[in-house]
C-alpha cells in the first residue's frame, strides 16, 4: 500500500485533506507539531482526537526547546507577516522535518491542507513551488484541497494515486471545507489561524524584546503567556501576575536561578525576576511588585532564590506609577 506523511495541524483544512487522502486508499501517518507560540494546546488536542477518529498513528514533535525553530523566530530567510509571524520559514521547517520523518517510515509522499490563495503570504501558487523546491521536495507534496489548481505530483504521474479524487479549492471562502466537514460529520476543530501569538502585536512586543536581547530560549518563551512585562535593564527583566491565576502559573514556572517575588503583606501579583542582577535590582523588583498591591505606604515583599529556601522580606514602597509604565515592555 501506497503510504504517506500527513501534516495535521488539528485545523479544518488539514483535517480535511487527511480524509481524502485516505479516502484514496492510502496509508497515513500523522504528523503534527507543538509549538510554543500557540495560545493553547487545543490544537493539539483536536490533532490527537481526529487520528484516533479515523485510526491512524499521529506523531508529535516538541518545539519548545528546538534551537533551529527559534533561529527562525530571530532571523527568518523569507521574512515576517504583517507582525512577527515567519509563516513562509515555519511552512518550510514543517516540510523539512516531515521530508526526514517521510524517509524513516519509507514513505512515497506528504500530504499538506494547503489551500491556494487562502493566505496570501504563504499559500501562493509560487511560494507554495518555492517552499517544496527548498526543502527538497519538489513534487513530493500532494495538497488535496486545491490539487486540481496545482502542477501533478510524481505520485499522480506514477498512477500511485487518482488525482481525480481531489479538489480544487481556492481562495479564502470556506463554505466548501463547511460543506465537506459536514459530510464528513467533523465538528470539532480551532477556528482559522491556529491562534498563533506571533501574529498578535502585543505579544509579539514581548518577543522582539527577547530578541534585541539575545534571549530568546525556552525558558523565557515559557513566560511570555503570562502577565506583564518589564525591562529593567539589557540584562534583566521582570513578569508580574495579573490575576490568581497567572500568579499560580508563575509560581509552576518559576526555575532557580531566578528570583521569585510574593507580595506578602497585602494582596498583590506575584513576579519572575529573569536574568543577571544584584540587590539593588530585587529592590526594583519589589517596588513594582508593590505598585499593583492597594496597599499603602512600605508593602512587605518576599522574595525566594530557590524553592529549598526560605523567603526573605523586603519592606519598600510602592514604585511611582509613570516609572513603573517607562519600563513596561
Amino acid at each position: 500500500m501506497v503510504k504517506a506523511i500527513s501534516l495535521i495541524s488539528g485545523g479544518l483544512d488539514s483535517i480535511l485533506a487527511t480524509r481524502l487522502i485516505l479516502d484514496a486508499g492510502v496509508d497515513v501517518l500523522g504528523l503534527t507539531f507543538k509549538f510554543p507560540f500557540l495560545s493553547s494546546d487545543n490544537s493539539l488536542e483536536t490533532t490527537k482526537q481526529i487520528c484516533k477518529k479515523f485510526n491512524i498513528k499521529c506523531r508529535v514533535i516538541d518545539l519548545s526547546n528546538s534551537k533551529p525553530y527559534f533561529k527562525i523566530i530571530e532571523k527568518p530567510k523569507f521574512g515576517y507577516g504583517k507582525n512577527l509571524n515567519p509563516c513562509i520559514d515555519c511552512h518550510l521547517f514543517m516540510l523539512k522535518t516531515a521530508k526526514k520523518v517521510m524517509r524513516e517510515e519509507k514513505a512515497e509522499f506528504i500530504i499538506t491542507g494547503d489551500v491556494l490563495g487562502e493566505r496570501p503570504m504563504s499559500q501562493r501558487k509560487d511560494i507554495l513551488k518555492i517552499i517544496d523546491m527548498e526543502a527538497g521536495l519538489s513534487g513530493r507534496v500532494l495538497r488535496p484541497l486545491s490539487a486540481q489548481c496545482l502542477e501533478a505530483t510524481i505520485a499522480e504521474n506514477n498512477g500511485l494515486i487518482d488525482r481525480s479524487k481531489f479538489l480544487a479549492i481556492q481562495g479564502r471562502s470556506r463554505k466548501e471545507q463547511f460543506r465537506l466537514a459536514n459530510i464528513y460529520r467533523i465538528d470539532h476543530y480551532p477556528t482559522p489561524g491556529g491562534g498563533c501569538l506571533l501574529t498578535e502585536r502585543q505579544f509579539c512586543k514581548k518577543v522582539e524584546d527577547l530578541i534585541n536581547h539575545k534571549s530568546l530560549m525556552s525558558k523565557e518563551v515559557s513566560l511570555l503567556k503570562v502577565g506583564r512585562h518589564f525591562r529593567l535593564n539589557k540584562k534583566l527583566k521582570l513578569v508580574v501576575g495579573r490575576s490568581e491565576v497567572d500568579n499560580r502559573a508563575l509560581e509552576d514556572l518559576w526555575q532557580s536561578p531566578q528570583i521569585l517575588l510574593k507580595s506578602k503583606s497585602v494582596v498583590g501579583p506575584s513576579g519572575i525576576l529573569c536574568g543577571l542582577f544584584v540587590k539593588k535590582d530585587i529592590m526594583l523588583a519589589a517596588s513594582i511588585i508593590a505598585s499593583f498591591t492597594k496597599g499603602e505606604g512600605k508593602i512587605v515583599v518576599e522574595y525566594f532564590n530557590d524553592r529549598a529556601s526560605l523567603g526573605k522580606d523586603i519592606q519598600i514602597e510602592s514604585l511611582n506609577k509613570h516609572k513603573r509604565d517607562a519600563l513596561r515592555i
